[in-house]
């Protein structure tokens, strides 16, 4: 597999893997804005940034989606604490143009029709989410709160409506202008075709971004930690949930902790999924292993959350009964890991990582975060040196407890 990598001169950094076995080109775009960037002003401006940019206008009234549409292509995009990701599945002859769109998500003019459209939206997606999982399914949001003092933490920035609805065209174009430049923008490619073409034809279009400088104060990242908090929460529904989180280390910092941490969700993932399918759990009992606060381990360069989230379907049992089947379960999963070792887990992440979309996207995740993508490497390095013993220890009592209550006003 050969890969390349430069940065330019306006700070955009380029980079690319040649995967000659696949038949599908993919870009992955990650720009440095996500939650923690938000100030109490500003709360759920980077979920909506995304959905405002979603589809770039071309000439002759055409837009960006429908074109990847029609080349037989898809697009994925999704927010995270640290970064927003674009992402793009097309054929190999496309790569060009879907760079070329991506320069124009830089230079975009947001009106009032545009910022009034998205944000029903917004609250559509997370309205319809609320009603259909607990927390919208992302437990991260009651456990940042439980767990960290800073608001650029503990801030709900998957979506508080009535934040997002006093945002004006002004506030998000400011919140724009300074997050959205191509010093806080990699663009990933991995391709069947040769590399020297493919980098040099992104460069040429890239290079047209002029740079831009920021604005805005650089995040202040200290934080003070909460200790086993209990929070209740209502979302309508009849659902009981235990969530237990645990701090990890910053991950640039602690690569054992984080890759201990995926060892663990990748066991108990299996171990979920052995009980399933065997029929030897509770069918109303649904147990949700999360590592990185979007579940995603590697994510994010500050502290993050694991999380284990034990999910009463019909709300029927008791809280002494989900902290008996956790119980149960890391029993279950520590032995995993003890017969398995990280064998699993290597195997699980290197396969992953062959898919050129996970690669695509976790390279420039990984890239935009540390400055590089051999993160990837190492970490597939330690979980092979990993031993269950190593890992359980790591998992012990966790640093907040959040239990939701739904089915009440």
């Amino acid at each position: 597999m050969r890969s390349a990598r430069e940065a330019l001169s306006n700070g955009v950094v380029l980079q690319s893997r040649q995967r000659p076995h696949t038949v599908q080109a993919v870009i992955a775009v990650h720009h440095g804005t996500g939650f923690r960037h938000e100030t109490p002003d500003t709360a759920g401006a980077a979920h909506l940034m995304e959905h405002l940019l979603y589809r770039v206008p071309l000439p002759g009234g055409d837009d960006s989606i429908s074109a990847v549409e029609r080349s037989g292509g898809s697009v994925h995009a999704t927010t995270h604490p640290e970064y927003t990701d674009y992402c793009s599945v097309v054929p190999p002859e496309a790569v060009a143009d879907v760079v070329e769109w991506e320069c124009k998500r830089l230079a975009v003019e947001l009106d009032d029709r545009m910022v009034r459209t998205q944000k029903k939206v917004v609250a559509q997606e997370i309205a319809a989410n609320f009603t259909s999982a607990f927390s919208a399914g992302f437990p991260w949001v009651l456990l940042s709160g439980s767990m960290f003092n800073q608001f650029h933490y503990a801030h709900n920035g998957y979506g508080d409506v009535s934040h997002m609805q006093h945002m004006t065209v002004s506030d998000l174009s400011a919140f724009y202008v300074d997050r959205y430049r191509p010093d806080r923008m990699t663009v990933t490619i991995v391709t069947p075709d040769e590399l020297e073409p493919v980098m040099d034809r992104a460069r040429a279009v890239l290079e047209k971004i002029p740079p831009r400088k920021q604005t805005a104060p650089r995040l202040d990242r200290t934080d003070t930690r909460r200790r086993q908090q209990i929070a209740s929460v209502c979302n309508g529904s009849r659902i009981r949930a235990l969530v237990n989180g645990w701090h990890m280390p910053p991950a640039e910092s602690n690569t054992l902790a984080y890759t201990t941490a995926y060892a663990w969700v990748s066991a108990a993932r299996r171990v979920a999924l052995r009980q399933q399918r065997r029929q030897q759990a509770d069918p109303h009992l649904r147990i949700r292993p999360l590592a990185g606060l979007m579940g995603t381990a590697f994510d994010v360069a500050d502290h993050d959350v694991m999380s284990l989230a034990i999910v009463s379907s019909t709300g029927e049992h008791t809280l002494d009964q989900l902290r008996e089947a956790k119980d149960t379960f890391v029993r279950f999963v520590d032995r995993d890991i003890d017969e398995n070792s990280a064998a699993a887990a290597e195997a699980e992440f290197a396969t992953a990582l062959d898919d050129p979309r996970n690669a695509a996207r976790r390279i420039g995740a990984h890239t935009s975060l540390f400055g590089s993508a051999l993160g990837t490497d190492k970490v597939l390095r330690v979980l092979g040196r990993l031993d269950g013993s190593q890992v359980a220890a790591r998992m012990g009592a966790p640093d907040a407890e959040v239990v939701v209550e739904g089915g009440r006003a």
